[in-house]
């Protein structure tokens, strides 16, 4: 690969002398940077700070949730065990289709049996 060089005298990518380049005040980064900074700065502050805060509420959320997830096993636990006690079906009894079938008949049956009466 060949490196260029420039003279002074030949023209930059912009039409721009070299020399005109070099002056003082026509490139001046410092003072683009001095002026974006505090908006950059600014801006990451905001971001950063909304992201913090919506993982903050995340993981109040979550926990929350967990909370009430227990809360709910726990009141089907108490209800599975009364109903164990009153001899009633109960959510982790495990029925087959033909049971289900079944105790569906006999359910039909007993309601015909007491229309009658």
């Amino acid at each position: 690969m060949a490196e260029e060089h420039f003279n002074d005298d030949e023209e930059g990518p912009f039409g721009q002398s070299f020399e005109d380049l070099n002056q003082p005040g026509l490139l001046d980064i410092d003072v683009l940077t001095e002026t974006i900074q505090p908006i950059v700065q600014k801006v990451s502050i905001l971001l950063g700070g909304l992201f913090g805060i919506y993982f903050l509420l995340l993981l109040s959320r979550v926990y929350y949730e967990h909370q009430k997830v227990r809360l709910l096993r726990q009141i089907r636990y108490d209800l599975d065990s009364q109903n164990k006690h009153k001899g009633i079906p109960y959510s982790t009894m495990k029925r087959g289709i033909w049971k289900k079938f079944v105790g569906y008949l006999r359910e039909k049956k007993s309601r015909s049996e007491t229309k009658k009466k």
